[in-house]
């Protein structure tokens, strides 16, 4: 029976990878597949291949929390207007729930994160490099902006950290953060780089720690530690520098016109809320510019009303867990929730995946701990 759960996992493992490379190249290249029949399709595969692996790992908090991911997605289809069939985003929540159970619950070491991670780098640098797109024009790319670069980077150099987390791997590799960093500073999205940035100087002051060329009270910190130290913070001022200077931070403002546009699009979100509203959810009317509201919160307020206020209360639970448990997890939710407040990633985007897995994460340790008090 071993044998053969270790060999559907394998073929999961597989199909999972398949199908966030496919979502990924239609993203960037618009494919010719049906994107429907492939997502029915991807559901059909896993969903019920996950459940027959792992449905005796799963346990009560991780169910209750599919259930509501679930009841929101048909709550937004019925606030929208939107057949479930046709909803892109209930597939991918099933698929992304499904691989998030894979990489917590995978007991065999697996690299599927960092040759996914190998292969959209690659990607990015032939649309860099070789076909020499220009990015700054926001909608150079086929079907996507220049801010996707940095987002699937930030996902996927984020999965790595999780799945070794998860693998208990002792220090955090720093060369998905490296790659993240200098692509997105290419990629000339300007929120993408600084939250690329954090999660570098995150990886590095983690990687230094561990090496103990830091350690606390910094009093203890030896001579010859002291003088790396001091060249290694001029050697990143500089290289921030260069970062800046290559940017659109240099020739772009801070309040700038899309920053004024984004603070319109607020403002007309709480134009369009009334009491009601607030509660049920509701479709938005018209939106300058965009068709959503430029924010993740706003935007799963506006489909599913009270229903988004359990999430935000679980987000700050899921903050406090992590910021106790594991600083690198803790930043990397951070980041994801710092970039959902300038535009629409979490929520039926690609970046649940991130938020599933921690998710579930979280509450399979709470689960355990709990087990381990009681006994």
């Amino acid at each position: 029976m071993e044998k053969t759960i270790k060999i559907f996992n394998n073929i999961m493992v597989v199909v999972v990878s398949f199908f966030l490379l496919y979502q990924f190249f239609n993203n960037m290249f618009k494919t010719s597949l049906p994107l429907n029949y492939i997502l029915f399709a991807s559901t059909l595969l896993i969903a019920p291949l996950t459940f027959f692996i792992y449905k005796k790992k799963i346990n009560t908090l991780q169910y209750m929390f599919i259930t509501y991911i679930f009841i929101l997605v048909i709550w937004t289809t019925i606030t929208q207007n939107i057949c479930i069939f046709y909803y892109h985003a209930a597939y991918i929540s099933v698929i992304f729930i499904s691989t998030a159970t894979i990489v917590i619950y995978n007991e065999n070491k697996t690299y599927f994160p960092h040759v996914i991670f190998i292969i959209i780098t690659l990607a990015f640098l032939y649309i860099l490099l070789i076909k020499h797109v220009n990015l700054s024009m926001l909608k150079s790319l086929t079907t996507m902006n220049r801010n996707r670069i940095p987002m699937y980077l930030l996902i996927f150099a984020s999965l790595i950290y999780i799945t070794d987390y998860c693998q208990n791997v002792s220090r955090p590799v720093i060369w998905p953060s490296i790659i993240t960093l200098i692509l997105s500073t290419l990629s000339l999205s300007r929120a993408g780089t600084l939250l690329a940035l954090i999660l570098f100087l995150t990886v590095l002051f983690l990687n230094l720690m561990h090496f103990k060329v830091i350690t606390f009270p910094i009093s203890k910190i030896k001579k010859y530690y002291f003088i790396f130290l001091s060249s290694l913070i001029v050697i990143l001022i500089f290289f921030i520098y260069i970062i800046y200077d290559y940017s659109r931070f240099s020739s772009e403002p801070i309040l700038s016109h899309s920053t004024i546009q984004r603070m319109e699009i607020y403002r007309n979100f709480f134009d369009q809320l009334t009491p009601l509203r607030a509660i049920t959810g509701f479709k938005p009317g018209d939106i300058p510019i965009v068709n959503h509201f430029h924010n993740s919160y706003l935007v799963l307020w506006s489909y599913t009303g009270i229903g988004a206020f359990p999430v935000f209360i679980f987000i700050g639970w899921l903050l406090k867990y992590y910021y106790n448990k594991s600083k690198l997890l803790f930043m990397i939710l951070l980041l994801f929730l710092l970039y959902s407040i300038t535009d629409w990633r979490l929520f039926f985007r690609q970046p649940d995946l991130i938020f599933y897995t921690l998710s579930l994460l979280a509450l399979k340790e709470k689960r355990i701990n709990s087990t381990i008090t009681q006994h």
